[in-house]
């Protein structure tokens, strides 16, 4: 049994829709992390899991209690196994510190004043503040009271803690003390469900990242999972000594990953496997050199252009191919999987030509063809193309029309599509992608194909 299992859960606050569909499953063993701007719906969530916000609709169980439409009264034993640690302690500041630990033990749980102050002992002594038990809360630090608050926690033998930005009214010197305790605390198995801001924090201790975005669960990964190229200098490149990744479209990867504040894993992908890995859900999006068309919308979700550019012809300078129409009869390579085929045909069409094909799954293969004479001419977009120019080689000037380049996500993911859209047109406004060209050389043609 799940220790938390949300089904299909809505939220409002009058019209305003604060959770939408919300299906998740949290199991025993699990430290579990929410991110999100401010508004996403993080605290609402958590604060649904101990009944303190009602569920409108869907199911929520907790431990086997079913929450959706609990009375207070049903919530009792519910809360006697789910703490909560808030953004401002919520101690009681007429009781001393040890009152405030030993308070929900008797009057909740009916443990005797003596053992309720053995155990607050034993989890304030975790806590660091044993020596402080006589205190009020009027005479403590931010950072002391919110160990405390974790210690009452503690003390009501709870199999479940939930963290509401339990750092973020502290002054910064007293943030470390919190994360310690904490990090203790999942060092030790303690499950937990934390809301935060504290990136460096989150990564070191969550076994999975949530990230939420207007009630909606963008992505549920410890990493950010995406498939690049890497065999394409200048988008998608892996140093085959370094093992290490560059270009335009694994730096674009990266600024993603950073604005959902979370780690990034690169997935190889050829232009034949990044579609079949994104079906699979084995990548969470694809930043791949994916050209915009009209059949492929059908099947994918794509942001605003990245980039534009448009299919030329890598030939031998030996073979003295000035021209297209020095290609008529002749064998072209091709990437497996790419549109660049049917372009090409398109085009010799119009200009009476027609062509040989050869589909190779890799760029350094179609090279190897090229430099061999085994093909008479390499066609890709005139961007990759210029990564794999040389003495030996020459581009043509052609006559195809420009293309786009899009982030891929699944069809029924619109709400990442629609996160991520905004960020490219907000680096597209603020000068980040061009930033990325000038970083690698590129020039986007004025108006991508693959």
């Amino acid at each position: 049994m799940a220790l938390v299992e949300f089904k299909n859960v809505e939220k409002y606050y009058g019209d305003y829709h604060a959770l939408r569909n919300i299906n998740l499953r949290f199991e025993k063993g699990q430290v579990v992390v929410l991110l999100g701007p401010s508004g996403s719906g993080k605290s609402t969530l958590i604060r649904t899991i101990n009944g303190l916000e009602a569920v409108d609709k869907g199911s929520l169980l907790v431990n086997g209690h079913q929450v959706a439409g609990a009375s207070q009264k049903d919530l009792v034993p519910l809360r006697k196994e789910v703490g909560m640690v808030f953004q401002h302690f919520n101690l009681y500041p007429h009781k001393t510190v040890l009152e405030n630990v030993t308070l929900a033990p008797i009057k909740v749980l009916g443990i005797d004043k003596k053992e309720a102050e053995k155990t607050a002992q034993k989890y304030l002594e975790f806590v660091n503040m044993w020596d402080k038990k006589d205190s009020y809360p009027a005479m403590l630090s931010g950072g002391q009271k919110q160990r405390i608050a974790i210690a009452r926690g503690l003390a009501m033998h709870t199999e479940l803690l939930l963290f509401d930005e339990p750092t973020s009214a502290l002054d910064p010197e007293t943030i470390g003390d919190v994360l310690a305790v904490m990090q203790k605390l999942a060092h030790d198995g303690m499950n937990m469900i934390i809301v935060t801001h504290e990136m460096g924090f989150a990564r070191e201790v969550a076994d999975r990242i949530i990230f939420m975005a207007d009630g909606e669960v963008l992505v549920d990964t410890t990493d950010l999972v995406v498939g690049v190229k890497q065999d394409v200098p200048n988008f998608g490149y892996k140093d085959p000594k370094t093992g290490t990744y560059s270009g335009i479209e694994t730096d674009l990867a990266k600024m993603v990953a950073d604005e959902l504040k979370v780690k990034i894993r690169y997935v190889p992908v050829t232009a034949q496997t990044r579609g079949p890995l994104l079906d699979n859900e084995q990548v969470d999006m694809d930043i791949a050199t994916f050209t915009i068309t009209d059949e492929r919308k059908k099947l994918y979700n794509f942001t605003s252009p990245y980039y534009t550019d448009a299919s030329g012809f890598l030939v031998n300078k030996s073979a003295k191919i000035k021209k297209i129409e020095n290609l008529n009869g002749k064998t072209i390579g091709v990437a497996q999987g790419s549109i660049t085929q049917r372009l090409i045909t398109e085009l010799g069409k119009k200009k009476g030509l027609k062509f040989k094909f050869v589909e190779l799954g890799s760029y350094p293969e179609l090279i190897t063809s090229l430099h061999a004479h085994r093909i008479d001419a390499f066609s890709v977009d005139r961007s990759i193309l210029s990564g794999y120019t040389s003495k030996r080689t020459a581009l043509l000037d052609d006559s195809f029309k420009p293309s786009d380049y899009g982030i891929v996500t699944k069809k029924s993911n619109t709400e990442l599509n629609d996160y991520l859209d905004n960020l490219v047109t907000k680096w597209s406004k603020d000068g980040s992608l061009q930033k990325l060209y000038d970083r690698y050389k590129l020039k986007p043609s004025s108006h991508t194909a693959d």
